[in-house]
C-alpha cells in the first residue's frame, strides 16, 4: 500500500515473471490496481533500447467487445517478432470468443472463432504465426467485462523502415468509439502512420487535411495512411484510431523508432489531464502534444502556466475550430487543466531507437449504444 499526492506519480516496478509469453494458453499474470480515490494508471514496458507506453483503463470503462489494432510482424534470421495481442480477465467465468484475422502460432487460420474461459486475473495472449502476420481487425467478445491490450514484439514501422521496437495499447471497448478525432503530428517526424479501423459495415470516413481523403469500411477492416499535417476525421459510424512513430532510419531525426497510440475521440474530452514523461532506457526527448477547441487556447494552463508560454499553439489544418501545442517537457509528471470544453492530450518521448507513446484523461464513456 501507498500514498499518491494529487497530480502526482507513483512508480511500481512490476517483476519479470509478470510478462506474458507465448500463444494461445491461460496464465495467471493479471495485475489488480485498487484506489480509496480516482487515479489514473499508465504502463511503461522498457528494455534494452526497446520502450512503449499505453494508458490503463479503470474496470468501469472496460467492455464486452473489443476489436484489436496493432500492426504486421518482423522476422530477423530465424526469429520471428509478431503481431499480437492480450485478453485480461476481470471477472471469474468470463465466456469470451475470439475470431482471429490471421493465422495464429498455433495454426489457427485467419477467420477462425473459438472460446476461452478466464477467471479474474487471468491472462490469455495469441500471436501471429508469421511474420507478415497482421491481428489487426480480431474480433473479441465476452459475457462479462474483460480488457484487451495489443501490439508488436519488435517491428519495423512502416515495413523495410529501420530500426525496430514494440508497440504496446490498451484497446478501448466499441461501446467508447468515436466519430470525430483531431490527429497532431509528432514533434520532429516527416510524417506519421495513421490507422482507422470500423466495427460496423458501410462506415464512411474523411480525413481533411491540406488534401481530403474518403474510404468506407467493413466491421473489423482498417485503412492505413500517412500524414504530416494535423488533420480532422470524421466517420458515420464510430470507428478507434491509431497513430504511429515511425523509425530512426526514415524519420531523418537522431532519435525516436515507432511507437503507437490510439487515439481519443473528442466526444471522449476531458476538463484535466495528468500524464508523466519518462527518462528510462536513456531517453532523452519528451513531448506532450494537447488538443484543444481554439475558443479555448487562453483558457487552457500546463503545469499551472497558460500553455501559450511553452511555444507556439497550431490551428488544425483540417479543422480551425481545434488547435494544438507540442511543449517539449522535462521527465516527471504534467498536469493540463482546460477552463473551457476540455482538453485531449498524448505523451510520448524518444531516445537512442526507441520511443513510447500514449494518450491520457480519456472519458471512456460508453456512447455506441449499438455496442452496449
Amino acid at each position: 500500500m501507498f500514498c499518491v499526492e494529487a497530480n502526482d506519480v507513483t512508480l511500481i516496478k512490476l517483476p519479470q515473471y509478470a510478462e506474458n509469453t507465448g500463444s494461445e494458453s491461460v496464465a495467471k499474470r493479471g495485475i489488480q490496481v485498487t484506489t480509496l480515490q480516482p487515479a489514473s494508471v499508465y504502463i511503461h514496458q522498457y528494455h534494452s533500447m526497446r520502450s512503449e507506453a499505453s494508458m490503463v483503463l479503470p474496470v468501469e470503462s472496460l467492455g464486452t467487445e473489443y476489436y484489436a489494432l496493432s500492426y504486421r510482424g518482423y522476422q530477423q534470421n530465424i526469429m520471428t517478432y509478431p503481431s499480437e495481442f492480450l485478453i485480461v480477465g476481470v471477472e471469474d467465468d468470463t465466456e469470451i470468443k475470439v475470431r482471429v484475422s490471421d493465422q495464429t502460432l498455433a495454426g489457427k487460420p485467419a477467420g477462425t472463432e473459438f472460446t476461452i474461459t478466464l477467471n479474474a486475473g487471468e491472462t490469455y495472449q495469441v500471436q501471429a504465426r508469421l511474420s507478415t502476420g497482421d491481428l489487426s481487425g480480431s474480433h473479441i467478445r465476452g459475457d462479462k467485462k474483460f480488457s484487451v491490450l495489443a501490439g508488436c514484439r519488435w517491428i519495423q514501422l512502416p515495413a523495410g523502415c529501420d530500426w525496430r521496437d514494440n508497440l504496446l495499447e490498451q484497446m478501448f471497448p466499441v461501446a467508447t468509439w468515436g466519430k470525430q478525432f483531431v490527429t497532431a503530428p509528432h514533434a520532429n517526424m516527416p510524417y506519421d502512420v495513421f490507422r482507422v479501423l470500423a466495427s460496423e459495415n458501410g462506415t464512411q470516413v474523411t480525413v481533411k487535411g491540406l488534401t481530403t481523403a474518403n474510404f468506407t469500411l467493413n466491421a473489423g477492416e482498417f485503412y492505413e495512411y500517412t500524414r504530416a499535417e494535423p488533420t480532422f476525421i470524421s466517420a458515420s459510424k464510430p470507428v478507434t484510431v491509431a497513430q504511429y512513430l515511425i523509425g530512426t532510419s526514415c524519420s531523418g531525426h537522431a532519435v525516436g523508432d515507432p511507437a503507437m497510440v490510439v487515439l481519443n475521440s473528442i466526444e471522449q474530452i476531458r476538463d484535466t489531464v495528468t500524464l508523466y514523461n519518462s527518462a528510462f532506457e536513456s531517453l532523452t526527448e519528451n513531448y506532450i502534444t494537447v488538443i484543444m477547441k481554439t475558443q479555448d487556447v487562453g483558457a487552457t494552463t500546463f503545469d499551472g502556466q497558460p500553455i501559450t508560454n511553452f511555444g507556439p499553439v497550431l490551428p488544425v489544418t483540417g479543422n480551425p475550430d481545434f488547435s494544438y501545442a507540442r511543449p517539449a517537457v522535462n521527465p516527471g509528471a504534467h498536469t493540463i487543466i482546460s477552463g473551457g470544453c476540455g482538453v485531449i492530450a498524448t505523451a510520448y518521448g524518444y531516445g537512442d531507437v526507441q520511443s513510447y507513446a500514449y494518450g491520457g484523461g480519456a472519458s471512456c464513456k460508453p456512447i455506441n449504444a449499438a455496442s452496449l
